[in-house]
């Protein structure tokens, strides 16, 4: 399971605060916050997030990350 996930998991399910997935060593309190905020919006529930792929969530949560990868591959193709 990946970071994101288990980050996710341990906040929804397991019910612990930022500082306390922070002392687990799995992301700073920043990054926590920061897939809690991108989990919220996107709409979905815990139970279908931890069903995804890790590409599909980190692409559901990253979507301008995502887009930029696909644009890059895109315009390496042309050049080459």
């Amino acid at each position: 399971m990946n970071t994101i996930k288990e980050v996710l998991r341990l906040k929804y399910l397991g019910k612990l605060s930022n500082r306390k997935i922070e002392l687990l060593n799995l992301a700073s309190r920043s990054a926590i916050s920061n897939y809690t905020s991108r989990f919220k919006k996107s709409g979905f529930s815990i139970e279908e997030v931890l069903q995804m792929r890790d590409e599909a969530l980190f692409a559901l949560l990253y979507p301008e990350l995502k887009q930029s990868k696909t644009t890059s591959i895109m315009n390496l193709k042309r050049e080459g």
